[in-house]
């Protein structure tokens, strides 16, 4: 029965890897109880939406820093009390301590918060550098606009391409009871930022006990725990879809791009067929997101 379990994991795994787009993996489910047998589009995204997060988030992150320090700088920091968006920021992305402090030091240097925020955001969506941070600030600061900035940072980092694993390999990854698909995937995203082995990374998980830690360890600025889904029905996908002109995949980064920067798909999709580049609408709406 476990046998079968693990094989079942493995091939969740496969379809969860069919489809690659940029920073999204997703996957064709038909979903049977539906007449028409409606084709759902599933989306295994490298990002988190602060504010589909439970209020228990930011319960859990008072929580942890209420307990002693000695747990190290990679515990989800506690909010402060006088700046209730800034609170929401630190529960909703889950920063862990040691990057709290780092955001609380470059806001003294005086880089606006709004700044801040969204460098934080845009490299915690990307598994940016720690270093990234004021580098970008940096960029910002000396006059740059956001879509510049993000455009040079891309234009320097190679896009994520999830790897394609043998069966045995993949097999002797999952052989631990504490490891689910998922982290399979989060520890191949940090291998490839991080420049070490898949293997070396999943030893660092079993032996620090949560990503959180392993992303301090490394620098990264990511806090995961899965990956969150997206859902695009077929219904969606025929009512923007444009044969020739604007194709499923593109559909499907606009979703994904919508829940990075609380927007509709809707409204990232007329910008898209309207031929602005991601990073100019990812400028746009990161700057209303984070509108102090």
């Amino acid at each position: 029965m476990k046998q079968r379990s693990k094989r079942t994991k493995i091939i969740i795994f496969t379809l969860i890897c069919v489809f690659v787009l940029q920073t999204a993996v997703f996957a064709y489910d038909k979903v049977i109880q539906q007449p028409n047998e409606e084709r759902k589009l599933q989306s295994q995204a490298d990002t988190v939406n602060p504010q589909q997060l439970s209020k228990s988030v930011s319960v859990a992150a008072t929580a942890v820093n209420q307990e002693s320090e000695d747990k190290g700088a990679s515990e989800t920091a506690a909010p402060d009390t006088g700046n209730q968006n800034y609170n929401q920021f630190i529960a909703g992305l889950r920063v862990q301590k040691v990057y709290k402090e780092e955001l609380d030091r470059l806001i003294s240097l005086g880089y606006s918060l709004q700044n801040v925020e969204i460098t934080y955001d845009y490299l915690y969506q990307n598994y940016g550098l720690k270093s990234d941070l004021e580098n970008l600030l940096k960029q910002k600061k000396s006059g740059a606009g956001w879509e510049e900035i993000f455009k040079d940072y891309q234009k320097k980092h190679e896009p994520f391409q999830p790897r394609s694993f043998d069966m045995k390999d993949l097999d002797a990854l999952m052989s631990s009871s504490e490891l689910q698909s998922d982290d399979i995937m989060i520890a191949d995203r940090i291998s490839f930022v991080s420049g070490k082995s898949v293997d070396e990374i999943v030893s660092k998980r079993l032996a620090a006990a949560s990503w959180s830690n392993v992303c301090v360890e490394l620098n990264i600025l990511q806090n995961p725990e899965q990956l969150p889904r997206i859902q695009v029905t077929a219904e969606q996908l025929e009512k923007y879809v444009q044969p020739g002109k604007f194709d499923e995949a593109e559909v499907t980064r606009a979703f994904v791009m919508a829940q990075k920067v609380n927007q509709s798909p809707e409204t990232v999709i007329e910008r898209m067929k309207a031929g602005l580049s991601d990073e100019a609408i990812l400028a746009e709406f990161y700057v209303l997101k984070y509108k102090q």
